[in-house]
């Protein structure tokens, strides 16, 4: 299976191989990561395949004016004053997250990479949705305790 070199600026391409590379260590047949040069000789690549085995978990956002002002890269604030000025193709979330008795950390985790679209660590932006969000999940804490219950029989109900 080929991996192309990923410029080490390109850091969509660098998580997109994360997430392939984990992909594949879960796979039953095992492949070996060959250069771009085996293409020649149709070899299928990491990501491609990956791909079209389902092994990228995305969050599509809804076609709003929004999401349609992100995909052009123009700021846009929501009716609560926070600036978005990222468009997150996907969030990543390790695959161990997703077992009983760890909803806390997959949902803490998927709230805070949300949290991203509207900037990083050091932007007050992100700070501001994160602090909210916390709130919110505070005020919230009966309903959030009800879901970990559904999550946690889910759970069950796969093994």
């Amino acid at each position: 299976m080929v991996a192309r070199k990923i410029d080490k600026k390109d850091i969509h391409g660098r998580n997109k191989r994360s997430q392939a590379k984990i992909w594949l260590e879960n796979q039953l047949i095992r492949y070996h990561l060959v250069q771009d040069g085996f293409l020649k000789l149709d070899y299928p690549e990491l990501e491609d395949l990956c791909d079209k085995n389902g092994g990228f978990t995305l969050t599509i956002l809804e076609k709003t004016v929004e999401a349609n002002c992100i995909k052009l890269n123009v700021p846009v604030k929501t009716e609560s004053g926070y600036k978005m000025s990222y468009r997150l193709p996907y969030v990543a979330i390790k695959s161990n997250l997703f077992k009983k008795g760890k909803f806390g950390s997959a949902l803490s985790t998927s709230l805070h990479e949300l949290s991203h679209s509207f900037g990083g660590h050091k932007s007050k932006h992100f700070i501001r949705a994160l602090s909210d969000i916390l709130d919110i999940s505070l005020v919230n804490a009966l309903l959030l305790t009800q879901f970990e219950v559904l999550w946690d029989k889910v759970k069950d109900d796969e093994e």
